[in-house]
């Protein structure tokens, strides 16, 4: 049976958001703009859609960091195996740093 177009044009209606959960979401827009630079700035999270997407886009954000510094990681340490044997024992500082740690020694 075909629907009517006033069928198809309705939504299923939007479930507000608990205030804790907007106060989280906000302050994770807040905190992370990096993350969320395409967002207006004037835009209000009101329902558990608009929370959910904050908080898919923040995770997916910091994975991709996560992989790109694990990615930078593995390729110092093929560099420092593809070293001499006497230049890793001379005790030389590596570049492999994650923020907020130093470089390690060998």
């Amino acid at each position: 049976m075909a629907s009517t177009p006033d069928e198809l044009r309705e939504m299923p209606p939007t479930t507000p958001a608990p205030p804790e959960l907007v106060e989280r979401a906000t302050a994770l827009v807040r905190n992370y703009p990096e993350c969320f630079w395409f967002r207006h700035p004037e835009a209000r999270i009101r329902h558990l859609e608009d929370a959910r997407l904050v908080l898919s886009i923040f995770v997916n954000t910091a994975i991709a960091e996560l992989g790109v510094m694990l990615k930078n990681c593995i390729n110092a340490c093929l560099r420092l195996a593809k070293m001499p044997p006497n230049f890793r024992a001379a005790g030389k500082v590596w570049r492999c740093r994650s923020p907020g740690r130093s470089a390690g020694r060998l």
